[in-house]
């Protein structure tokens, strides 16, 4: 599965522009979303989880209402969802049985 897009954002007054297949996750704040990628830079941008949401595509799962996370990215799916590098996320149950469902399909 490969990704062909690339996010261009407005960070630290500046315009970054994140190839989508380095993305792990997104993390919400209040109006800031929070880009982390693979390289493990964190990229602060003015905007909704949901705005994000449609510009990343349909490789991306919203499991909370704070994270949007990278199908690819998903190592593990237990009590909380362990990402490629390591880092755990946690997502809510409601959200749990649509991930193992996406992540058994192979997408991973």
């Amino acid at each position: 599965m490969q990704f062909k897009k690339t996010l261009e954002i407005k960070a630290n007054h500046k315009r970054v522009v994140i190839d989508v297949a380095d993305i792990l996750y997104i993390k919400a704040s209040v109006n800031d979303c929070y880009i982390h990628v693979t390289s493990g830079s964190v990229y602060k941008t003015r905007s909704t989880l949901e705005a994000m949401e449609a510009q990343v595509g349909e490789y991306f799962l919203k499991v909370h209402r704070t994270y949007l996370v990278c199908i690819m990215a998903i190592h593990a799916l237990e009590d909380t969802l362990t990402l490629i590098n390591g880092e755990e996320i946690n997502y809510a149950t409601r959200r749990k049985i649509y991930s193992c469902r996406c992540h058994k399909q192979g997408f991973r």
